[in-house]
């Protein structure tokens, strides 16, 4: 019976696909889920020409700049920090390329045309004949001494390093070395006065004055066997001022001699002592310099 079933439920047909169900109730929402944590905020990496200073940026930024190609940070609590080269190591030096092959010989550009002539200008008139002028000189200087090339004769040259005078006639000759102390002799006549008016008295010397204003000049006359008497002063009863002023010859010191009393002529040596400024200040505590036979001593003049 069984057997008989199972054989009729094989070999039956299908059936027809039923009717869909009506739907079910709508279920009820779901709990929310829970929020999820923060993510930490984002780095930033800035960037200028310079080194960042405190203010620029936050905690855990970065920084390059642009000019040195450093990068700082992270940013700390205690600011930037040193920054660090983002250059690689330099490389080796490559080895050196073949030799290019010699280029082709370029051809001869063309000749270009010759411009049209000119008109001849008009001839001008004969101009007057000028006068003969002096021969100029100049005083040169530089930090070491002179050479032969520069300058023309009669030139003065002043070495302000070692602070020394030259004189060009064909080649350069030192002729005074001012950190020392030099002098100037002549013998004088001074002329009776003639007041009310004072007598003048004209000496030039053969320096120029850019030398004197540079220095201390001290004026000593002798009327007597190795009787010095500095000068401005008294000569005996005389009153004698003296002046010093750049003459007509750029190269020569003017001293004017001014006597105002006495009526005998006075006939005697007159010297000059030029010592550079700094040299007199630093010795005058040493030498009396109202004394000629004391700065004769000490700097070694001669007579």
């Amino acid at each position: 019976m069984i057997g008989l079933i199972l054989g009729f439920v094989s070999c039956g047909k299908d059936g027809s696909i039923g009717p869909i169900g009506p739907l079910g109730d709508k279920g009820d929402a779901g709990v929310p889920g829970i929020d999820g944590i923060d993510g930490k905020d984002g780095k930033t990496i800035l960037n200028g020409t310079s080194t960042p200073t405190a203010t620029v940026g936050d905690i855990g930024d970065f920084y390059i700049s642009t000019d040195s190609y450093l990068i700082f940070g992270p940013k700390t609590t205690s600011g930037w920090g040193s920054g660090k080269s983002i250059l690689g190591s330099k490389g080796d030096t490559g080895a050196k390329g073949d030799k290019g092959n010699k280029g082709d010989k370029g051809d001869t550009g063309a000749t270009g045309v010759t411009g049209a002539t000119g008109a001849t200008g008009a001839k001008g008139d004969k101009g007057d004949k000028g006068d003969k002028g002096e021969a100029d000189y100049v005083i040169l200087n530089g930090t070491t001494d002179p050479i032969n090339t520069i300058g023309n004769a009669g030139d003065f040259y002043y070495n302000t390093t070692t602070k020394t005078l030259f004189f060009k006639a064909i080649n350069w000759t030192s002729i005074a070395k001012l950190s020392n102390t030099i002098q100037f002799s002549k013998e004088i006549v001074i002329p009776a006065a003639t007041p009310p008016n004072d007598l003048y008295v004209l000496v030039d010397f053969d320096l120029p004055f850019e030398v004197f204003k540079k220095s201390m000049a001290i004026v000593y006359f002798n009327t007597m066997n190795d009787y010095w008497m500095p000068l401005p002063g008294h000569v005996f009863d005389d009153e004698i001022k003296i002046l010093f002023n750049e003459a007509n010859n750029p190269n020569q010191t003017r001293l004017n001699i001014v006597r105002s009393t006495g009526t005998l002529e006075r006939r005697g040596e007159l010297r000059i002592v030029v010592t550079e400024a700094e040299v007199f200040r630093t010795i005058s505590s040493k030498v009396d310099f109202g004394d000629y036979n004391d700065v004769k001593r000490y700097f070694q003049l001669g007579n």
